[in-house]
């Protein structure tokens, strides 16, 4: 017999037997014991471990690199030569020159106080490079390049299993010297002359440069740069504050509802309820 409670009615009528328990059937399917919400698998902690260990790496090696630039500017002798101050700023910007004998290409640096430096070698170049350098460096200044390189180098640091983030890195570097490398072709130089100058420059290597700095003429991508220089239907134009705006609003039309979407948990749904039976006898 299957245990129940016993139903009857006021007049006296036939009595019942209701089961109200849950009867298993021959085709259920156990069901899996409960996830507690928030349940950390096992081998998480040591993925989490090994994340920190290669972003603080990177951090490091981005710290000393900041460090090791700043003494290079720090011992680089002022510059005193009238055609080299004389040259005017970009959008405001008027940098410190400095030269060092440290390094043997020119580079920006500088978040917070600009500096242009220059190598020793650089006493003996012409006045129509020392534009060309000078307006090259200061384009990197009044785009913000330099912040965008940290921020890229911070970027790669946090995502260093993803290789999307190293090659994201390495076009932010590349694309930053191109749209200098327009701007001083914007300026009046010449194709041919502008190009003469990056072979020269780049063939003296960028030894003593360190990564977080913005050196001119660095061997990775070069070929592609020299191309683009020396294409002379290649559109130079630089985008104006509204072009800059209208991007930035249909980058966030698109990119925040993707990152507030979020997968729907079905879960409870899907979980089959408990079956009940209630079996009814008459005596």
């Amino acid at each position: 017999s299957i245990p129940g409670r016993r139903v009857g009615d006021q007049g006296g009528g036939p009595v019942r037997t209701v089961n109200t328990g849950t009867v298993a059937t021959p085709n259920s399917v156990p069901q899996p014991e409960p996830r507690v919400v928030g349940q950390v698998p096992c081998e998480t902690p040591a993925l989490v471990i090994l994340w920190l260990l290669g972003a603080l790496a990177l951090l490091v090696r981005f710290a000393a690199g900041m460090i090791r630039l700043r003494g290079i500017v720090d011992r680089a002798a002022p510059v005193e030569v009238a055609e080299w101050i004389g040259t005017p700023d970009a959008d405001g910007v008027r940098p410190a020159l400095r030269m060092s004998d440290e390094v043997d290409m020119p580079f920006a640096a500088g978040l917070f106080r600009p500096t242009i430096v220059l190598p020793a070698s650089s006493s003996d170049w012409s006045s129509q490079r020392r534009a060309a350098v000078l307006q090259h460096e200061l384009a990197h200044l009044s785009r913000g390049d330099l912040l965008m390189n940290a921020l890229s180098h911070l970027a790669r640091a946090l995502y260093w299993f993803n290789p999307l983030a190293w090659y994201a890195a390495h076009r932010v570097r590349i694309e930053s010297e191109r749209a200098c490398d327009d701007a001083v072709l914007r300026r009046g130089a010449r194709a041919s002359d502008y190009a003469e100058h990056l072979l020269s420059i780049a063939g003296n290597g960028a030894s003593g440069v360190p990564t977080a700095a913005l050196a001119m003429a660095r061997p990775s991508a070069f070929e592609g740069r020299l191309l683009a220089i020396l294409e002379p239907d290649l559109e130079r134009g630089s985008l104006s504050r509204l072009k800059v705006v209208a991007a930035t609003i249909v980058f966030l039309a698109v990119i925040l509802p993707l990152g507030a979407a979020s997968p729907t948990a079905k879960a409870a749904a899907m979980t089959p309820a408990p079956v009940e039976a209630i079996l009814v006898q008459d005596p």
